[in-house]
């Protein structure tokens, strides 16, 4: 099973806000991946992989992204 937050999960269950047993049993390997603002080196990958991936399930064909929308993208916050 995996489980994804935004959440600080220990913070909560120091808080009675999450159930400490819970947060025991699906604790066992955590993997923090910082926010996608932080690392912005990433989107050109993201953007490709999403347009591949959407290209196959549909059939068209799409020989890649516009720069402009590429440096759109970059240049958003991801809050």
């Amino acid at each position: 099973m995996i489980a994804a937050t935004n959440k600080n999960l220990e913070q909560l269950v120091r808080e009675g806000r999450f159930r400490e047993d819970l947060f025991y049993r699906i604790n066992v390997i955590l993997l923090t991946l910082p926010p996608l603002k932080e690392r912005k080196e990433d989107i050109p990958l993201l953007a490709h992989s999403f347009i591949r991936r959407l290209a196959e399930k549909s059939g068209k064909k799409v020989s890649g992204i516009d720069p402009f929308a590429l440096a759109q993208l970059a240049r958003y916050d991801f809050p």
